[in-house]
């Protein structure tokens, strides 16, 4: 009985397992007419991109690596964060290095292929690669404190 029982499971689960196989994919889609409808995309500060939202932080320190505008955000809605979260404040670059600031606006994302020269082809041609990211970032409304910053009109802005 042990032998017959090991015989159908070798044949079993080979089986088993390429079906799994079949059923998974590592590529997602997501048509953009269900974006916010049965899909919603969550910002990296935790709400949905586009919900209006105050958040609290300090201008990141230079760094050779990261954009003029990055912003460390230590708080969400009066809700302090695990850790902060980086990301860039649209408006900010030339506020000094450090300055700490209470803004009021949403998160954007802008959806983008991941190789600028992928969107030169078609679907049809074979150098096409379907691979996008979303490109994250804060538009702020409001400068809640202080009150004598302001938010700069930056041109050049690849977003």
């Amino acid at each position: 009985m042990t032998t017959n029982v090991m015989r159908i499971l070798y044949f079993l689960l080979p089986a088993f397992a390429f079906l799994f196989a079949g059923c998974t994919t590592s590529a997602h889609r997501v048509p953009a007419v269900t974006i916010g409808r049965n899909t919603i995309l969550m910002g990296c500060l935790g709400h949905q991109v586009g919900e209006e939202i105050t958040i609290h932080g300090r201008k990141s320190p230079y760094h050779p690596m990261q954009a003029a505008t990055s912003f460390d955000v230590d708080t969400v809605d009066g809700l302090k964060l695990d850790s902060p979260v980086t990301i860039c404040v649209s408006g900010s670059g030339r506020w000094p290095q450090n300055t700490v600031a209470t803004i009021r606006g949403h998160e954007v994302a802008v959806i983008r292929f991941e190789d600028i020269y992928d969107a030169n082809y078609g679907p049809d041609d074979p150098r096409f690669k379907p691979h996008q990211i979303i490109i994250l970032f804060f538009e702020p409304t409001e400068i809640v404190e202080p009150k004598a910053l302001s938010l700069e009109n930056e041109r050049g802005s690849y977003y």
